[in-house]
């Protein structure tokens, strides 16, 4: 049908068509036999002043006293947009010029260009008709195709794709000039009715549609399906597929979900909450900070008042947090008919293309020694076998022939870098030093290559002729039909355990039972691994497996270590605040300025041993510290004397300053944060040992900085980590 296609296309070329074609060929040959050079990276020149870049020689730099003679190497052909040196002109037609001759942006005229010649746009040589009727609503494309082929065939018209519009709407693609007019002149019958065609000339009349050529336009992004993308590659559709479907469901999913972000930013741009140090620059807003919120009565509705919901956001937050949870099962119920809806696509996708993997199935567990022939004789009771094709293992091997390939590339590209540069050598009446230099250095590159290839190709000679590579793996064995294919499936049972245990004497070859299903392709086959199937597969997958659920062990205890960490650090608080009202003055209980050495060592103890006696959320449970704030009084401390004896005989700890309290102790927690929020610099020198521990605030803050800087680091991965 092609090959019909294309003589059809020849015979109907009008003289201007084939004038065109004829200029196209041309210019082609033309540029294919141009001539030029990058060759060198030693400095061949020995003038400064002679035209062009050191090492590179192009054709308009003519060596001196040798005008118009040209190199004889080829030039790699020029990369779009690039522009040559000397000409300033782009590839596809632009003039813009740089002074130094460098890139310029292409314009929308050579992009679009451009795009044509890579077969971004898509490209009618023919024209579109139209076809519309009521008989058309239960059948698909492909029904409508097959009810039209024969009749169009007959009277000579060929028909190669229809897509459906609507319900009632379909058209007929890409139909020649020449036979639009048999086929709106005769119709077609669906369902043995008859319908009209109306061809779609687009902007030009019927008379000057044929002599503008063919026709290129971008796919329609939202018109176009995956299986006419599919055509392309079944990648290229599913890919357009997912992103269409993404674009539905995440503006769907953020409609349902605005709410609810809106309420998680108000919690997380809280002042109060920033500035007591309650999330980091980095913390991500959460569920988290909207707990913070409501422990601290701060009011994340709006239309929430003491009227209503009692009061209280919690009512609410129940239900932000059910719709949040019923998004969650809608997505996972999304990606689920995603996955089989890509399935069914792949299937219409396989349809309208022909691959080697309609005729082909892998065949594993073979004997190692097994022949082809053998094997297509005992695959032939299903259907005439065209190929047999066998898989080794050189897994090894393989990796040094790709060595192999890569050194004798840069081998030839060294040996005609040497040969340009030899000849623009000879050009040279008195070649300097330094030409000597460079052509002695890639004589020398050249060398060592050639023998670096003679090595690989040794080892490779030496692995094959061992004796553990080259045995057979696995088979590939292609039919001549799909319905062969699909016979041998159908009887093999690809994937059925049961099956393959209990294979039938006559399906078994030299005893093996062997394991059949389709083949893939050829792109996804991973050759290397051809002799991983089986048990050698499961094992894999299981270390696979259990290397993921240690990522997740890790990936948990690191989430409930920072957590620890974190309660475990004091309650960050605004430390001048309570200094300027009196109700904290820490330097009046715990006296560090102007003290130095064991003393001062001796009041960061009793401060330390004081703050460890709660954490953060004992504090902020007995309200001491709410929102960032200090909001007890510490004044009866100010100027007391230590206890005799923190802890009693029993290591019990005695009460403080006051035992009917916890107020010192939290009191205690403030000035930690204070004290080594204070000396967070000089304790990470000490860590970097650009200071030593003389007065004792690196066994007080240590934790303390290790924690934050824990926090820190671990505030955008720890509300990720929990919601995975």
């Amino acid at each position: 049908k092609s090959k019909d296609k294309d003589k059809d296309k020849k015979k109907h070329r009008t003289p201007e068509e084939k004038e065109a074609r004829r200029a196209r060929k041309a210019a082609k040959a033309a540029a294919s036999a141009d001539l030029d050079g990058i060759i060198s990276d030693a400095n061949l020149d020995d003038d400064a002043n002679e035209a062009g870049t050191p090492g590179r020689v192009t054709e308009s730099t003519d060596s001196p006293g040798n005008t118009g003679v040209k190199s004889p190497a080829a030039k790699p052909k020029a990369a779009w947009g690039d522009v040559e040196k000397g000409s300033g002109s782009l590839r596809g037609g632009s003039k813009s010029k740089t002074p130094d001759g460098g890139y310029v942006k292409p314009g929308r005229t050579e992009a679009a260009a451009h795009a044509r010649t890579v077969n971004v746009f898509r490209q009618k040589t023919g024209v579109d008709v139209h076809i519309k009727s009521d008989v058309l609503e239960p059948f698909d494309e492909d029904d409508i195709l097959s009810q039209i082929y024969n009749e169009c065939e007959r009277r000579g018209i060929i028909v190669t794709r229809v897509t459906k519009r609507s319900k009632h709407h379909a058209v007929i693609e890409d139909v020649a000039f020449s036979m639009a007019d048999d086929l709106e002149a005769m119709g077609v019958h669906v369902n043995k009715v008859r319908i009209d065609c109306v061809p779609d000339y687009g902007e030009f009349d019927k008379s000057q549609r044929d002599a503008a050529g063919p026709n290129y336009e971008p796919f329609p992004y939202w018109a176009t399906g995956p299986k006419e993308l599919g055509e392309l590659s079944v990648g290229i559709g599913l890919y357009f597929q997912s992103l269409l479907w993404g674009q539905r469901v995440m503006l769907g999913m953020f409609l349902l979900g605005f709410f609810t972000v809106m309420t998680y930013v108000k919690s997380g741009m809280l002042d109060e909450q920033v500035k007591g140090g309650e999330l980091t620059g980095l913390a991500i807003p959460t569920l988290g900070s909207v707990a913070w919120a409501h422990e601290n009565e701060f009011r994340l509705l709006w239309f929430v008042t003491n009227s209503t919901w009692d009061g209280d956001d919690r009512s609410v937050m129940m239900g932000i947090s059910f719709l949040e949870c019923l998004l969650a099962v809608i997505f996972i119920v999304l990606v689920g008919w995603l996955s089989t809806e890509q399935k069914q696509t792949i299937e219409n996708i396989d349809v309208s293309n022909i691959s080697l993997q309609d005729y082909a199935v892998k065949v594993d567990y073979i004997p190692r020694d097994a022949d082809p022939k053998e094997i297509g004789t005992h695959f032939a009771r299903f259907g005439k076998v065209n190929q047999v094709v066998i898989g080794t293992d050189i897994d090894g091997v393989l990796g040094l022939h790709r060595k192999r390939a890569a050194a004798e590339r840069a081998a030839e590209t060294a040996e005609v870098r040497l040969a340009k540069a030899e000849y623009y050598a000879q050009k040279k009446e008195n070649p300097s030093e330094a030409v000597h230099k460079g052509l002695a250095k890639l004589r020398e590159r050249v060398v060592k290559l050639d023998d670096k290839v003679s090595k690989i190709m040794a080892t490779i000679d030496q692995e094959m002729s061992s004796g553990s590579h080259g045995r057979s793996t696995s088979a590939f064995v292609t039919y001549e039909t799909e319905t062969a294919k699909a016979k041998c499936v159908g009887l093999y049972k690809p994937g059925n355990l049961y099956a393959w245990f209990f294979r039938p004497k006559k399906l078994r070859f030299k005893g093996h039972r062997m394991w059949v299903h389709v083949a893939p392709e050829g792109s996804d086959v991973i050759w290397e691994n051809l002799d991983v199937i089986g048990l050698n597969a499961l094992v894999r997958r299981a270390f696979a497996w259990l290397a993921m659920i240690i990522v997740l062990c890790v990936t948990a205890a690191a989430v409930v270590y920072t957590k620890s960490l974190q309660n475990s650090l004091p309650p960050s608080i605004s430390c001048e605040t309570p200094k300027l009202d009196g109700s904290l003055v820490c330097d009046k209980i715990w006296t560090t300025t102007g003290v130095t050495g064991q003393a001062s060592k001796d009041v960061l103890a009793d401060l330390l041993q004081f703050s460890e006696q709660v954490d953060a959320t004992v504090c902020l449970r007995e309200e001491y510290v709410v929102r960032g704030q200090w909001k007890g009084n510490a004044t009866a401390y100010q100027g007391a004397a230590s206890p005799a004896a923190l802890y009693d005989a029993n290591g019990a700890w005695t009460g403080g300053f006051d035992a009917s309290t916890l107020q010192d102790e939290c009191a205690a927690m403030a000035c930690f944060d204070c004290v080594c929020k204070d000396k967070v610099m000089d304790v990470a020198m000490m860590y970097v040992g650009l200071a030593s521990d003389v007065d004792g605030y690196k066994a007080l803050c240590g934790d303390y900085v290790e924690g934050k800087m824990i926090e820190a680091g671990g505030s955008p991965f720890t509300p990720a980590a929990e919601n995975v």
